[in-house]
């Protein structure tokens, strides 16, 4: 537990320091055998907790935009962030920007450890439900299971269904 939560301070402070939308780590500690994160407050309302009112278009496509931009970065630090959904996007009450938050389920790209049988080991499954990739829910997120998300997030704002309450066909 220590290591990932090591890990998560690493990854935290590489990618908070170098862009604006990602809340700033500026300490962590242990006590008591809990382990703490102090962070850049942001005044804002994560997207899961906004009204249940359908966003228009403009609107949906002005925050991809700006949460692409997020993603770009956080993805040229070899890190998946693998937990995309609305409760993870802060619109800033200040600016109007989102934010991305919740990095404690990050993974990051390293070499790939090869098993015995030369099969590639997986990784620990994480994320959410409805708005994980399947790749992500088989083990093996990508830098394309963040975008997968983030189009779930998408579809989330424009019909007010989160994935779970959407239809599906056997077939697809």
């Amino acid at each position: 537990v220590q290591q990932r939560f090591l890990r998560e301070v690493a990854v935290l402070d590489a990618v908070g320091k170098n862009h604006s939308q990602i809340p700033a780590l500026y300490a962590y500690f242990s006590q008591a055998g809990q382990f703490y994160l102090v962070q850049e407050w942001i005044d804002g309302e994560p997207l899961l907790a906004m009204p249940q009112a359908v966003w228009a278009e403009e609107k949906v496509l002005t925050l991809l935009n700006s949460v692409l931009l997020v993603l770009s970065h956080v993805h040229s630090q070899n890190v998946i962030h693998r937990d995309i959904k609305p409760g993870n996007i802060l619109l800033s009450r200040v600016n109007g920007l989102p934010y991305l938050i919740d990095f404690g389920s990050v993974k990051e790209l390293m070499s790939s450890v090869i098993g015995s049988a030369g099969t590639v080991k997986s990784s620990i499954v994480i994320g959410t439900p409805g708005f994980m990739a399947p790749e992500q829910a088989a083990g093996r997120p990508t830098f394309a299971s963040d975008l997968y998300s983030l189009g779930l997030t998408a579809i989330y704002l424009l019909t007010g269904r989160s994935p779970g309450e959407m239809p599906t066909h056997s077939q697809t």
